[in-house]
């Protein structure tokens, strides 16, 4: 780990203050801007601990009648006391160059000693004040359930409440510039979790993974990769269930991950697309063929689908427009001329569609065999 030489100022005072600094997550991964002051005591860096552990991935806790601070990783935990000399780092006592303190309200941790205890590197650019920190973990949390996704490993922990995580299983997903990912609790050790990785100019290559987390282990997963200037429009639940897809084959799963429903698109459709459900109820499907934006209404009864702009009373014009585009997307990226669903009523489906010549929108139905 290396840390950079700090200014002859900051040797000289015991605290200074530098209302202005940055931190860079993984070298060229991505920069923010912090939001509290960066202070530098005795020739170290302190860092506010919420700011700390969010660029971490660390869990934090406060303690306010014992003055602790706790700290929980995907491998690790810390523990520090205001004033105190000596941390326990993974149980073991250690002693610090600078204790945790309080500065103007805020608690302040010493970056450098969390930095090593996570094994992770650090470095301090005194010039253009920016703090560089590796990033191995992303993390993801809601109420009491913390999950870590390792990018290197692709190994994904699970925390359960204030401890360091637990390996659970591993996804395929490659996440290098996300810096967190979606989590929702379905119970006291379970989730449904989503993680997002956007690369390429426009973060037009786009891969979402979806999985369930139950039992200490991944018991569903799904990957979808898509290219494009188009939304991934996949719904995430229907009336209960968890909606996993590849593109290929959307899988209905309850919060346990018993399989409620499956639907192989190569059959019925086009093999060489991907196609994203938008919509569920019985008995049909809203479903989007992602290279060319075609709608579909899919039958889920006999396995019909109907392409809408096919049968729905749209001017030649348009259903020529809607065609044209579907053969080169990539020259029609925009999203106001693509028929969107509205609702169903009774059977009978609406759908709303902005004319591609004078940009007006009208709305179609559809009556359901």
């Amino acid at each position: 780990m290396t840390c950079s030489t700090l200014p002859s100022s900051a040797q000289v005072s015991s605290t200074v203050s530098i209302k202005e600094a940055s931190i860079d997550s993984g070298g060229d991964r991505y920069r923010v801007t912090l939001t509290n002051p960066v202070y530098i005591k005795d020739g170290r860096v302190l860092l506010p601990i919420r700011e700390l552990g969010q660029h971490a991935s660390l869990r934090t806790f406060w303690n306010a009648t014992n003055q602790t601070v706790s700290l929980y990783g995907a491998e690790h935990t810390i523990q520090l006391t205001i004033g105190s000399q000596t941390a326990i780092v993974d149980g073991k006592t250690v002693t610090l160059d600078v204790p945790a303190q309080i500065i103007n309200g805020a608690t302040y941790l010493p970056l450098k000693f969390i930095a090593s205890a996570l094994k992770q590197t650090v470095s301090w650019d005194s010039t253009n004040r920016i703090i560089t920190l590796s990033s191995l973990y992303v993390m993801g949390m809601d109420h009491n359930l913390t999950y870590w996704i390792n990018r290197d490993t692709k190994h994904v922990y699970q925390a359960i409440s204030q401890k360091r995580g637990n390996l659970i299983g591993k996804v395929n997903i490659d996440l290098y510039y996300s810096t967190d990912f979606e989590v929702k609790k379905l119970s006291e050790s379970s989730a449904y979790i989503k993680a997002i990785e956007a690369v390429g100019v426009n973060n037009r290559i786009r891969t979402t993974e979806r999985f369930i987390a139950a039992k200490n282990t991944i018991i569903k997963q799904s990957i979808l990769s898509i290219v494009g200037d188009f939304k991934d429009t996949s719904i995430d639940t229907s009336n209960g269930d968890y909606v996993l897809t590849n593109g290929k084959q959307t899988d209905f799963v309850t919060p346990t991950g018993q399989q409620t429903a499956s639907y192989h698109w190569a059959a019925p459709l086009n093999p060489a697309y991907n196609y994203l459900v938008e919509h569920a109820e019985a008995p049909f499907l809203i479903v989007r063929e992602y290279e060319t934006q075609h709608l579909i209404v899919y039958n889920r009864e006999t396995n019909k689908p109907v392409y809408l702009h096919e049968v729905l009373n749209l001017p030649a014009k348009e259903k020529q427009f809607l065609i044209q585009a579907a053969a080169d997307r990539f020259a029609y990226p925009s999203e106001d001329s693509i028929i969107t669903f509205v609702k169903n009523d009774n059977g009978t489906l609406s759908f709303r569609y902005t004319f591609a010549s004078d940009h007006s929108t009208h709305t179609y139905t559809y009556k359901l065999d």
